[in-house]
């Protein structure tokens, strides 16, 4: 108390101890946070804030300069700045009132802000008029846990019952919400559970009092210079409100791993949708992108893992993804996958194998050659058969099958194949890869004519119907597909209103119904523990 006594007797504050409104004041500073305090102390001194004198003299933009008539230094400043400012500088007193002006006459403040912004030098209009000054005023990061139907064995790993992740919400100051997932994948993502909350936690802090442009929404890298890019004046000052100690901090980009990438890639992208009021997936496919027609559905292929040998029957698209190559002896494991490709032939399916890395070039031929050349009508493609993908287009020569990318594409060294006539498709992983936008630039980089597959890697409802409705809109442009969204079939549990299923129909997703899911899934975020506000 005494110290704050001693500050605002300073000259600085003209005679506010002796205002009545003093000891609200006083009250108010004394219940502050003294690290908080100490903070804007620092953060706010003389010696790290840099000059605004060109911002006054050469800027052109309105401003609005009040000072308290007896502030004696402020005032001094003002006459300073009637003789060196051009007529884009309004400076005016507020009678009766020291430093404090804001507390001691706020309506007389009020109403000079306001006749300021009522004058026609002001623009009309700054930056998009759908999306103006789209602010993050909070960001809460909720645990996630969805049960799975049956415990789930992969390629790597132990079985899983569980998939936990995390819901990240970013809520804009006019109370609009975007949400997004990160669920990372035991063995597929290098990071542990501990470290990406880590990084989700450290990420949020930076994110108050940013401005989110429209722009991030095209997928041509605007996102990612967003995000890692500086931090504007307008930007800072929001941020010394929410978090001093973050003011003018830029994140890291390598401080930030995919799958967190992604997550907060989907939840910025939704915010914009939602603050501008319309779909997402016409955010995704505004008129002047050419995309002239928007899917109703989106095709799904079948998935089969390791052990399983019945077609699944409610895929009606009649494309399967099946898993292979994970017996030691290939030639038996490829007549053993000959009964199926023998049934599926006769009902008029279509197979995607899949074996993540698992042979070298002669055991993948001998995979191949077992099961028949003449059985390769049946088979799409055969994603990642080797554990050298340099040698992917011998593997085409000798063979006849085309082939996929999968784990390749995470650097880019795959490039050297994305001309090659034996590449069939990219199998797109957003939580992988870093999200839809690092996606969308792989498409490009490809030849003419390889499918862009997105997969899902066993997330919740919400990441499918997110990815469901940028498959239709970004990767079925040319012509409808079947996609690898289908993991959420073995979840019990979900993170939606509804259980994703419902946003089927007849084994396809529906757009409209994941539309409704992702406006309506801020009301279902609270049976979802809080880690963070």
């Amino acid at each position: 108390r005494r110290w704050l006594m001693e500050w605002y007797g300073q000259s600085l504050f003209g005679e506010i101890v002796k205002s009545e409104k003093f000891p609200k004041i006083l009250e108010r500073r004394r219940r502050g946070n003294p690290k908080h305090l100490a903070e804007v102390m620092e953060n706010c001194s003389v010696g790290r804030l840099s000059s605004a004198w060109n911002l006054f003299e050469n800027s052109g933009a309105p401003i609005l300069y009040l000072y308290g008539e007896r502030d004696t230094k402020f005032a001094a400043l003002a006459d300073k700045l009637r003789a060196r400012s051009g007529s884009h500088v309004l400076v005016h007193a507020i009678q009766g009132c020291s430093h404090a002006i804001v507390e001691e006459q706020p309506d007389a403040t009020a109403r000079e802000i306001v006749r300021f912004l009522s004058t026609d030098s002001l623009p009309t209009t700054v930056g998009s008029s759908d999306c103006d000054n789209l602010m993050i005023a909070s960001v809460q990061v909720r645990r996630m846990d969805v049960k799975l139907k049956d415990p789930l064995q992969l390629s790597r790993g132990d079985a899983m019952t569980l998939r936990k992740g995390f819901l990240i919400e970013c809520i804009s100051m006019g109370g609009h919400v975007g949400v997004g997932e990160c669920t990372p994948l035991p063995g597929f993502h290098e990071q542990t559970y501990e470290e990406v909350e880590r990084q989700i936690l450290d990420a949020c802090k930076c994110l108050c009092g940013r401005i989110v442009p429209r722009a991030i929404a095209n997928f041509d890298g605007s996102f990612t210079r967003w995000l890692f890019g500086e931090i504007s004046d307008v930007e800072k000052f929001a941020q010394w409100h929410f978090d001093v100690s973050q003011v003018g901090r830029q994140l890291p980009a390598e401080s930030i791993s995919p799958v967190v990438l992604a997550a907060l890639e989907m939840a910025l992208v939704q915010l914009v949708s939602h603050a501008l009021e319309r779909p997402l997936c016409r955010v995704l496919s505004p008129p002047s992108s050419g995309h002239s027609k928007l899917r109703s559905f989106v095709s799904l292929n079948g998935l089969m893992t390791r052990g399983e040998v019945e077609l699944p029957r409610s895929c009606s698209s009649r494309v399967v993804k099946v898993k292979v190559g994970g017996k030691e002896d290939v030639k038996k494991e490829a007549e053993e996958l000959r009964d199926l490709v023998k049934k599926a032939k006769e009902e008029g399916w279509k197979l995607r194998l899949d074996a993540n890395r698992c042979w070298d070039l002669e055991q993948a031929v001998q995979f191949v050659s077992s099961i028949g050349f003449d059985n390769l009508s049946v088979i799409e493609y055969i994603e990642e058969p080797l554990t050298d993908f340099r040698q992917l287009p011998r593997f085409f020569q000798q063979t006849g099958l085309s082939y996929a990318l999968d784990e390749s594409l995470l650097d880019d060294s795959w490039e050297e194949l994305a001309q090659d006539a034996g590449l069939a498709a990219l199998v797109l992983k957003p939580t992988l890869l870093g999200g839809l936008e690092r996606c969308c630039q792989l498409k490009l980089r490809a030849r003419e004519g390889v499918k862009a597959v997105l997969s899902s890697a066993f997330e919740s409802g919400l990441a499918h119907c997110f990815y469901g409705i940028a498959a239709g809109v970004l990767l079925d442009v040319e012509e409808a597909h079947a996609h690898g969204l289908s993991t959420f079939e073995r979840l019990e549990t979900d993170s939606l209103t509804v259980p994703m299923s419902q946003t089927m129909w007849n084994g396809r997703i529906d757009i409209f119904k994941c539309e409704q899911e992702l406006f309506s899934i801020k009301g279902n975020l609270k049976k979802f523990d809080l880690i963070s506000d």
